[in-house]
């Protein structure tokens, strides 16, 4: 499973990464994200041509139109052909309107719209069923969303008590011959090359080493009587052997080249869905233990993240 992550990079950093088109309230940085708390989250969502001002109504200080993102040809604050096609040749093309990408707070704890109420959320979905699990078949189908992420914890039980690691992506190195190496990382960020190796003694540089990954979320929204409530989920997988010793479960982690395909909501059949899961690998994470703090949610500061080697 998945019950804390951190997400510390800036949202100059997340937008172009993930190629947003709105952000809908100011990036918070967090070393220690934990379930019902509102956390980033990358979806899509389809602008029909009726909304001739989809920006209208919305105060100026939550929702902010994503400017300079490297790669994109002009605004598709507009309706027309170009703006119409979603940005993968795989995702299936939009009949009217256009595919407008936000990165936006939701709950953590996904609530299916048809509950009675909001006491049960959840917050992971194992990725082998969610298709035919009710509470998150629909969303698997046409609300799914990725989950920024510069790593996650997780506790390992040990005889002298439970352990937690911090898990995270190998950074790039300056060496291209090693296998660790994942020069995609700086291009898309625009930052230098990090050495694999961080000092121990400055948690900040530590936190420079994690590039961000995208956990393959699920979200939905609900209506209770104080108005709507809109939440996520993150699914999950069997961890690889080199993590299963630490816990048998492990976010899906959904490469950088599969994100346009993950968040497209037109790709909603099951078959399609499956297929998609099919191509996610399994992913290839480095750990690290840390500190016993994380485990108290009111601890939230770069030393959480830091290794105790």
């Amino acid at each position: 499973m998945c019950g804390r992550y951190a997400l510390w990079d800036e949202e100059e950093n997340l937008v172009p990464l993930f190629n947003v088109d709105r952000v809908f309230a100011p990036v918070q940085p967090t070393w220690n994200a934990a379930p019902s708390q509102l956390l980033p989250v990358v979806f899509e969502r389809l602008i029909e041509p009726e909304a001739s001002n989809p920006h209208s109504g919305e105060p100026d200080v939550q929702v902010r139109v994503a400017a300079s993102k490297p790669g994109l040809s002009g605004s598709k604050s507009q309706v027309g052909p170009e703006a119409s096609k979603p940005r993968s040749d795989a995702a299936k093309t939009q009949p009217d309107g256009f595919v407008e990408r936000r990165l936006q707070p939701l709950q953590w704890g996904l609530v299916p719209s048809w509950a009675r109420d909001a006491r049960r959320p959840m917050i992971n979905a194992r990725s082998e069923t969610a298709l035919q699990k009710p509470s998150f078949k629909a969303s698997m189908r046409r609300q799914r969303c990725l989950v920024p992420a510069n790593g996650y914890f997780e506790w390992q039980t040990t005889p002298e008590g439970k352990q937690p690691f911090f898990l995270t992506k190998p950074p790039a190195g300056p060496n291209p011959t090693d296998p660790h190496a994942d020069p995609d990382v700086c291009a898309q960020t625009g930052r230098a090359p990090q050495a694999a190796e961080a000092s121990a003694a400055n948690p900040a540089e530590v936190a420079a080493s994690d590039p961000v990954m995208g956990f393959a979320g699920i979200y939905d929204a609900w209506q209770g009587p104080d108005g709507w409530l809109r939440t996520f989920a993150i699914l999950t997988r069997a961890a690889p052997d080199a993590l299963g010793h630490i816990h048998d479960r492990s976010p899906v982690v959904v490469p950088p080249d599969l994100w346009d395909e993950w968040l497209c909501p037109t790709i909603d059949t099951d078959a399609e869905v499956a297929a998609l899961l099919d191509a996610i690998p399994a992913p290839n994470l480095m750990p690290r233990a840390v500190s016993k703090a994380v485990g108290n949610v009111a601890n939230n500061n770069p030393s959480l993240v830091q290794s105790l080697d």
